[in-house]
């Protein structure tokens, strides 16, 4: 695999940041289970879009249209990182 960079400070920074994204959405994830609310895991609402916008948190459509926006930004950083 490539690497981003070879500065271990900046890897360090990003694997902190993952770490905690993956923490997160674990913590998220099991509360969801627990209290049978997947409200929670919407993105929008991860991002606290909700607090501009508090009708992007609510309903299953919404829901579906947050990780379709996950899936445009997932695709737009692949295309940017592919180009270098």
């Amino acid at each position: 695999m490539k690497k981003i960079t070879e500065n271990n400070y900046i890897r360090a920074i990003i694997g902190v940041v993952l770490l905690s994204a993956f923490t997160h959405t674990v913590i998220l994830t099991l509360f969801g289970l627990l209290h049978m609310d997947f409200t929670v895991l919407n993105i929008f609402k991860i991002l606290d879009l909700d607090l501009f916008f508090p009708q992007m948190a609510i309903g299953a459509p919404n829901f579906i249209w947050s990780y379709l926006f996950l899936g445009a930004e997932y695709v737009l950083i692949y295309l940017l990182l592919k180009k270098k």
